[in-house]
């Protein structure tokens, strides 16, 4: 694998991602401009470090997808400062919040929302979850679109089948790693399927410890501990780090 040839083979993918970012985030022409300078930055960044990491159990388009995707995210945070949940997610409730985010920050499809969500222990449908979404406030100019049709309708570098087809990937990838989460939690004891679903549900770690009668340091080891095992397994079920970081980024 040579990153450095990869990163000149695939320049047009790498822009055409970067111009779709954009325009999720709807960014001006000259933020788009400097958007995609920065991603070109954090590719070749330290010897081409990010393609470098890349672990071969994804096309290279889709690695690109989430590794631009996320730095979109990060790059709303640096120039907007940090997320705050609207009024209106905040009213509605939890799962709104956390449909809000992750639609709105972490700039993922409806359907890879829906897939984070219940695979966090979510009961609600996803036609529930739709009309949650269609209710959410508009966000920093920008508007909730959903699936194959808002890719359509928006203007693109990309051909919108390419980048649908893109998303797709990442889509499937996702639900696989939910799938082989939710059987590697079943196979968990009683004291350890319930920290999970603590931590998914957003609840305080000291309630388990005072329902369990445990210490309360004893239950963040064990937490701790839980979480590092289920990554590493998930690792070696061939589960990517891209995947792994967005099932996980509530576990912190």
């Amino acid at each position: 694998m040579n990153p450095a040839e990869d990163f000149r083979r695939h320049l047009d993918t790498i822009r055409q991602i970067s111009r779709d970012v954009c325009r999720r985030l709807y960014l001006s022409g000259d933020e788009c401009d400097d958007f995609t300078s920065s991603v070109y930055f954090k590719l070749i960044k330290d010897d081409y470090a990010v393609l470098r990491k890349r672990q071969g159990r994804s096309s290279l388009a889709t690695y690109l997808y989430a590794v631009i995707r996320n730095h979109g995210r990060d790059y709303l945070i640096k120039k907007k400062g940090k997320w705050r949940a609207s009024q209106g997610a905040k009213w509605m409730g939890e799962t709104a919040v956390e449909l809000e985010v992750l639609l709105y920050r972490d700039l993922h499809t409806f359907e890879e929302a829906v897939q984070i969500l219940h695979s966090r222990g979510c009961q609600e449908s996803e036609q529930e979850l739709e009309k949650m979404a269609a209710n959410l406030p508009v966000r920093q100019n920008r508007r909730f679109e959903m699936g194959e049709d808002a890719i359509r309708h928006r203007p693109s570098a990309m051909p919108a089948a390419d980048m649908i087809m893109i998303e797709k990937e990442a889509q499937s990838q996702l639900r696989e790693a939910v799938s082989i989460l939710e059987e590697l939690v079943g196979q968990l004891e009683i004291v350890d399927r319930t920290i999970v679903k603590t931590v998914r549900e957003g609840l305080k770690l000291a309630h388990v410890a005072t329902s369990l009668g445990l210490k309360q340091k004893e239950v963040y080891r064990r937490k701790k501990r839980l979480f590092k095992q289920l990554r590493q397994q998930l690792k070696k079920r061939g589960v990517s780090r891209e995947v792994l970081f967005d099932l996980f980024k509530y576990s912190k």
